[in-house]
């Protein structure tokens, strides 16, 4: 994509399928929560794994990358955890909550993971049948342990290579 961007002859025909989330997902065969809230797998390498299926050239839209000051200023603030509020067969509700100076606060918001579907963020709960009082009952999402950001690159870089 790059050398026919640069006016250079490429070794295949450039194109751009806008394929950023929902083919990848669906190729995993799994419901689209797992990548979006649980990521497993997460979206970069079910992205990075589409590519290789179609035998394209892909860009890396979903890198979990966090600067030097992005985590100082995140680890400076509340610590806010995402949290399962409600279920259904076909979607998951999770808020996120953080200990404030002694209190427990509830985001206003949800975001509703569907089986089939990327996510809709920024949810008021009474639009989608939830209450705004504070959660009695939850279940917090543990995040998935292992690299990120820089240190995930030489990975990212692996599974990129051609297979034979």
């Amino acid at each position: 994509m790059l050398l026919a961007m640069n006016n250079c002859q490429a070794d295949m025909v450039p194109v751009a399928p806008d394929m950023s989330n929902m083919i990848p997902c669906k190729l995993t065969g799994r419901p689209f929560w797992d990548i979006y809230l649980h990521k497993d797998p997460p979206l970069w390498q079910a992205y990075i794994h589409a590519a290789k299926f179609f035998g394209i050239d892909g860009w890396q839209p979903d890198l979990p990358l966090e600067l030097d000051h992005e985590r100082k200023a995140r680890l400076a603030g509340p610590q806010w955890i995402e949290a399962i509020v409600a279920r259904t067969p076909e979607r998951i509700y999770t808020r996120t909550h953080a200990s404030i100076d002694g209190k427990e606060v509830w985001s206003d918001r949800v975001t509703v993971y569907y089986k089939w579907d990327p996510p809709t963020s920024n949810v008021p709960p009474e639009k989608v049948g939830l209450s705004l009082e504070l959660p009695t009952d939850w279940e917090n999402i543990e995040p998935r342990k292992g690299p990120q950001g820089v240190e995930l690159l030489p990975r990212m870089t692996r599974l990129q290579q051609p297979t034979n």
